[in-house]
């Protein structure tokens, strides 16, 4: 259910077992499931909120065998991180950042520059960028550059799916 490298990090730090933080964790989320199929939200002080998500019957591909089919309305977990904790995230990343930048003007000062011998040359132009199509490779759909489509799959021409045969031809 968790990494083990998690679950250690937690043992170690909470002076538990891993094997009393791996079932206590199992037991949180076998709860939060419970509650969530009842339709309530399960909110976590300081970190975030789960719940659940409505999805309305819907018109739905299959790439594996090229037909559209009607997707039945279902319900999808949902989560969202509370205010407190994005706040803290971002504030501890930019610190790291600002951390690594001044690491490195450090290493840039006591490294000695010897001067250039000849003026650098103008950078090269961009390269375009290369247009992505969507590629149905065994039933799972990803997106690929035209030079990395492979063999024997569909591509979505924009408006309908065609083999790559075809596609590339």
């Amino acid at each position: 259910m968790l990494s083990s490298d998690f679950v250690q990090e937690v043992a170690h730090k909470s002076g538990r077992t891993p094997e009393l933080i791996q079932s206590v964790s199992s037991s949180i989320f076998e709860e939060m499931i419970q509650w969530m199929l009842k339709g309530e939200k399960v909110e976590i002080e300081n970190f975030g909120t789960f719940g659940r998500r409505y999805l309305k019957s819907r018109q739905g591909f299959n790439p594996a065998k090229g037909v559209k089919m009607q997707l039945p309305p279902t319900f999808r977990p949902d989560f969202k991180f509370s205010k407190s904790f994005g706040d803290e995230f971002s504030d501890k990343l930019e610190a790291e950042a600002q951390a690594n930048t001044t690491k490195a003007k450090a290493k840039k000062k006591t490294k000695k520059q010897s001067p250039p011998s000849a003026p650098p040359a103008p950078p090269a132009p961009p390269a375009p960028p290369e247009q992505v199509y969507y590629v149905s490779i065994d039933g799972n759909v990803v997106q690929r550059s035209r030079s990395d489509i492979p063999a024997n799959s569909m591509v979505y021409s924009g408006d309908e799916w065609v083999s790559s045969e075809q596609f590339l031809a």
